[in-house]
């Protein structure tokens, strides 16, 4: 069955993409692989993982489609679902400003400025946890959904 570890899982592995694209990068670049900005990289596709399925939620419910949210709610139902959500994000920022904080200040700076000009859902996220902005949409019952 569905636990919270596979759910986990799952989120991390649906940006499998964006992790072969960055090696790609670097070796197209004739560059070493920077642990430091690959952890970092990571940290930030939970984020914006985390950001497109809260956005999502109710088109995902439709389409029967993995949500993180959903299956949160799922694993604990609509009130304390909603509360581990929100300690799940809150670890999320903390990995990220860890991550962060590794990064050497021009690259950090950079990522400033490009989240602050795309309107990132990790923006805010470097000072750690509870420094994004996220909207957690109201449970909806998936015995309604027409499928």
């Amino acid at each position: 069955g569905m636990t919270r570890e596979l759910v986990e899982e799952a989120l991390r592995l649906k940006s499998f993409d964006y992790r072969v694209m960055n090696l790609l990068l670097f070796a197209m670049q004739h560059r070493a692989v920077d642990e430091d900005q690959l952890l970092f990289l990571q940290n930030s596709e939970v984020l914006v993982e985390i950001g497109d399925d809260l956005a999502d939620y109710q088109e995902d419910v439709e389409r029967n489609s993995f949500n993180i949210y959903r299956c949160f709610l799922a694993l604990y139902g609509p009130e304390h679902g909603r509360k581990e959500m929100t300690a799940f994000i809150g670890q999320a920022e903390a990995a990220y400003s860890e991550a962060f904080a590794c990064l050497d200040t021009t690259t950090a700076q950079l990522w400033l400025q490009s989240c602050k000009e795309s309107k990132r859902h990790c923006m805010g996220c470097e000072q750690g946890s509870g420094g994004g902005s996220w909207e957690l949409p109201d449970p909806i019952p998936e015995r309604h959904v027409a499928r």
